[in-house]
Parts: C-alpha cells; structure tokens; sequence
C-alpha cells in the first residue's frame, strides 16, 4: 500500500478504458468495502437514497465515501 504523504499520478485514459465496464451513481466496491456515491439528479437515485447516503456519509465517511466532483461512479472489471 502507498505510503500516504505520496501524492500518485491520475490514471490514463488508456487505463481507465482497459479496466473499466460501466459505471453508476452508486457503488459497493468489493474492493475496498466502501458504498462511493456520485452527486448525481435526484431521479438517479431511489426515493429517499440520497438523503440515506449523505447523512451516512457525515456520520462515517471512510465507510460511505462522496463524490462530488462527478456524477458517475467507474465500476471496474473484476
């Protein structure tokens, strides 16, 4: 695991094509064992899911992780 006071580059698009398969406004990664949810409309999401995520998000967010900057979460291939 990289130590955290080493700042990685941004992955290429090249590596994204290479690894990713879709993408949604949530996720449950199997990877890292967190929910990554994406600031998406409101219609993206079930009745009452987004208020449930952002309020988990501010009471655990290492766990429920928010992602504001986009609006689609990369779900790679497994």
């Amino acid at each position: 695991m990289p130590k955290k006071d080493k700042q990685l580059p941004e992955p290429s698009e090249e590596f994204w094509d290479a690894v990713i398969h879709s993408g949604s406004s949530v996720i449950d990664c199997t990877l890292c064992g967190r929910t990554h949810f994406a600031h998406a409309l409101p219609s993206e999401f079930d009745e009452g899911e987004y208020e449930r995520l952002m309020k988990q998000h501010e009471e655990n967010p290492n766990k429920f992780v928010y992602h504001p900057e986009t609006d689609s979460i990369r779900l790679g291939k497994h």
